[in-house]
């Protein structure tokens, strides 16, 4: 509820900020930036409030399942394990790959909005 809330609020503070400023004054950022800022970073900040208290146990959790499994399986264990690591690897390299991408598509977006207001 509070993630909703402050990005509810933080939402109406860029609009209100957008409105108070003038094109010329606004220099930094245009139309189309700020109207990418409340769809996507607002909205980030909602999902940070509602992963952070995971993010705190998910340490405890993973140490406690490797001990145990290790415990029920025995060396075979370690072998999945790897096979996860190698996994978890992958991921990663296809994640950042990924976020270049989304990076990209975030400023194309930008340009596409900026011609869109500008038309309007």
């Amino acid at each position: 509820m509070v993630g909703a809330n402050s990005t509810g609020a933080l939402i109406a503070l860029i609009y209100k900020k957008q409105l108070l400023l003038s094109n010329a004054s606004n220099k930094k950022f245009d139309s189309g930036q700020i109207v990418n800022f409340v769809q996507t970073d607002a909205q980030q900040l909602a999902w940070l409030s509602y992963m952070l208290p995971m993010v705190s146990t998910l340490p405890f959790i993973f140490l406690f399942c490797v001990v145990y499994l290790f415990y029920v399986l025995g060396w075979t264990f370690v072998f999945g394990f790897t096979v996860l690591m190698l996994g978890m690897f992958t991921n990663y390299k296809i994640s950042k790959a990924a976020g270049k991408l989304q990076k990209a598509y975030m400023k194309v977006q930008d340009q596409r909005m900026n011609l869109t207001n500008e038309t309007l």
